[in-house]
């Protein structure tokens, strides 16, 4: 019985140890397995995490092969819609991509050009030197017009030649250097400038024609001025001088009347021969060779203020000249332009009782202008664009006398030396002429700079 008790005890020590031990491994199988499930729960999360990353990165490819697919897309239309003829060659000189106007042009269509090189399309006889200018651009490329200041011909399928213009552009890609090459047909520009070129050779011998012809007629107005100073002007001296022998030793014999006729008879004679004598000088003004250079128009305005003062000392005017007035030109017409100015100013200046007359310099825009004021008669600019044309005066003779040549002149002698000429004026407020001259801003003080 104590056997059985015994045996009885050890057995449920037995299953006490046993059933603590599986306790035991209960225990660690649940740690394993909380563990197993932190380890499967971590993965699943990197693994979320990774698949986010990698359908993003799947994304971005999409998104740039879109991209690339539309940018592609854009660059053959942008070839395509080039009115020249796209070639796009590497860096051995190979075709790798042609537009539709090279088909047009050469004749080829695109299978028999691209792989090929590309001095297919050059003219056989050029191909080897071109073979030498290409290597040497690769050494150096950038954007440039091929062949500069040379004609360039490509050659098409049928072997003609074809007068064009080629502009390089060079691209950088993975594969290697690409250049693409813009190819223009200039054979109607061609044409055109050969028939330019023949109508410009049809103008010059017109020009030299036309120049033959006016040397003609300047040989017979140079003639003809021959002819008024020596056949004209002497029958009027003769008019004149019987005039004045009768009006000496006859006044007496004749009635007043008569002699106030000799007195308009010398009057109109002397007029004339004035008159001939202008017309004689602006015609030598108009053809006589300009003697250029640095002209001290301060000094010269000066010499005729006084020529004016001595001449007319009763007159009270004051004429103010402007320092360091110089000026690129033919010194004896520049007088010339001046003493009809100042002696213009100075007539009609005559019934002011403080006469004031200036000549200075002024910037107008971007020349430099020359300028004769005076507080004279002045006149309506309504007749300003008479002023200028022989003959033509806004005075009567009897109020300003002359012959109203002397503004013709000033302004053809103001034209010879590439200037203008312009007037303002207001009546009873006097007048203002503008002139300028060539290269005048050459000179300061004298000095060319």
């Amino acid at each position: 019985m104590r056997n059985i008790d015994r045996q009885l005890s050890e057995q449920r020590n037995t299953i006490q140890q046993q059933k603590q031990e599986l306790e035991r491994h209960n225990v660690e199988l649940q740690h394993i397995k909380d563990h197993l499930e932190d380890l499967v729960k971590q993965r699943t999360q990197e693994l979320i995490q990774s698949n986010k990353a990698l359908k993003k990165e799947i994304q971005q490819k999409t998104q740039i092969e879109l991209a690339l697919r539309d940018s592609e897309s854009k660059f053959r239309i942008l070839l395509q819609s080039s009115p020249d003829a796209m070639v796009i060659v590497d860096e051995a000189g190979v075709i790798d991509l042609i537009s539709d106007q090279v088909e047009k042009l050469f004749g080829y269509v695109p299978q028999e050009l691209i792989g090929q090189r590309v001095e297919m399309l050059i003219p056989i006889n050029q191909r080897k030197v071109h073979e030498a200018h290409r290597a040497q651009y690769l050494k150096n490329s950038y954007c440039r017009f091929m062949g500069d200041a040379m004609q360039l011909y490509a050659q098409s399928k049928s072997g003609d030649s074809i007068p064009v213009e080629v502009s390089l552009s060079p691209v950088k890609t993975q594969q290697g250097m690409l250049v693409i090459a813009a190819i223009r047909d200039i054979s109607k520009r061609k044409l055109v400038e050969t028939e330019l070129n023949d109508y410009r050779n049809h103008l010059e011998e017109l020009v030299a024609n036309r120049t033959t012809e006016l040397s003609a007629v300047n040989q017979a107005l140079e003639e003809f001025s021959y002819t008024v100073s020596h056949d004209l002007r002497s029958p009027l001296r003769s008019i004149d001088g019987f005039c004045m022998i009768l009006m000496d030793d006859f006044t007496a014999q004749l009635p007043d009347e008569a002699n106030a006729h000799l007195l308009r008879i010398r009057s109109a004679t002397q007029r004339m021969g004035q008159m001939i004598k202008e017309v004689l000088e602006l015609s030598r003004f108009s053809r006589c060779d300009l003697n250029k250079k640095a002209v001290n128009l301060t000094a010269l305005a000066n010499d005729i203020s006084s020529d004016l003062r001595i001449h007319k000392p009763d007159r009270k005017v004051n004429i103010h000249v402007g320092n360091g007035l110089w000026a690129i030109g033919d010194e004896t017409l520049l007088r010339v332009v001046l003493e009809n100015l100042l002696d213009n100013a100075w007539k009609f200046t005559s019934r002011k009782n403080t006469a004031e007359i200036i000549f200075y310099e002024k910037t107008i825009g971007e020349e430099k202008a020359f300028i004769v004021k005076d507080n004279g008669a002045g006149f309506g600019m309504q007749y300003a664009d008479k002023l200028f044309s022989p003959f033509q005066r806004l005075h009567s003779i009897a109020d300003f006398p002359g012959t109203g040549i002397g503004l013709s002149t000033v302004k053809r002698i103001i034209q010879r030396h590439g200037g203008r000429i312009w007037v303002e004026s207001e009546v009873d407020s006097g007048t203002t002429f503008y002139f300028t001259l060539n290269n005048q801003s050459t000179i300061d003080n004298g000095m060319f700079t």
